[in-house]
């Protein structure tokens, strides 16, 4: 079995500002290569989180991505941060996520 060693660890969080439009945990070019992502267990709603097109939504058929509901953490496999999006039911929303970095 083979695994990675981080060399530098970081941590932040996303509030969600509107609802209903998917927005980056990280804009700027952030190199990683695993990404921990978490509902604040103080949400009221649950948050969804994915690629660019994750939509959180009461509708069925309208929503997109992975569901977390508060307090819930998923491990994404990326190697950017900023390939990561989020979106809230409610305004202010807050996810939590920590990524680790080879150098």
């Amino acid at each position: 079995m083979s695994f990675e060693i981080a060399k530098r660890i970081v941590s932040g969080r996303k509030a969600i500002a509107a609802a209903g439009a998917s927005e980056q945990l990280v804009v700027a070019d952030t190199e990683c290569f695993e990404v921990d992502v978490c509902a604040s267990t103080k949400n009221t709603s649950p948050v969804v989180v994915g690629a660019s097109n994750v939509h959180a939504s009461d509708a069925a058929d309208a929503q997109l991505g992975t569901i977390l509901l508060p307090g819930m953490n998923v491990k994404m496999h990326v190697d950017n941060v900023n390939k990561i999006w989020a979106d809230a039911k409610v305004n202010g929303e807050v996810v939590c996520y920590t990524y680790y970095v080879h150098v």
